[in-house]
């Protein structure tokens, strides 16, 4: 007879493992780069080979490192209104739901940042944005912290991933 519930318990929880990692990995770049603009972060985190799906962005790490250079000139201060709302992961993917301080139109954005990982660093991503509108067809807001009692003393805190 052979039991296998050990084994893809084991395997279930390695994979579970590794996507808290991935998760942890993610964030901690998201915070580093797009928070602090600490792009001294980028090689430990991304692949040389980096695949762009931004339209604006060329592929490779070195692409990107210069379109972030390009965007945050030395001194940009750092981005504290950036919040994580959400992580979720998927196999090799992360996901990130971001309220995004940038401002387009007078609207700050919203964002879904995906990330796909592979050996312990990011090789592809991928992100859409969408401005965050000052009225609403329904009551609900695009993110928790915008509810009106929270608003009045949201600040960014780093959300505890692995719960």
């Amino acid at each position: 007879m052979v039991v296998t519930e050990g084994c893809a318990t084991s395997s279930a929880r390695r994979n579970r493992a590794q996507k808290e990692r991935n998760k942890n990995r993610v964030v901690d770049f998201f915070e580093r780069v797009f928070r602090d603009h600490d792009l001294s972060v980028i090689n430990q985190h991304v692949s040389p080979n980096y695949i762009q799906h931004n339209p604006f962005v060329a592929d490779g790490r070195e692409a990107f490192l210069q379109f972030l250079r390009s965007t945050w000139p030395p001194g940009t201060p750092k981005n504290n209104d950036l919040y994580i709302e959400r992580v979720a992961a998927d196999g090799d993917y992360v996901w990130l739901h971001a309220s995004n301080p940038l401002v387009v139109n007078q609207s700050e954005l919203a964002s879904v940042s995906i990330f796909r990982l592979k050996n312990n660093l990011i090789v592809e991503g991928f992100d859409v944005f969408q401005t965050i509108p000052q009225t609403s067809a329904n009551p609900h807001p695009m993110f928790n912290f915008l509810e009106k009692e929270y608003k009045s003393q949201c600040q960014f805190v780093r959300r505890n991933v692995t719960a």
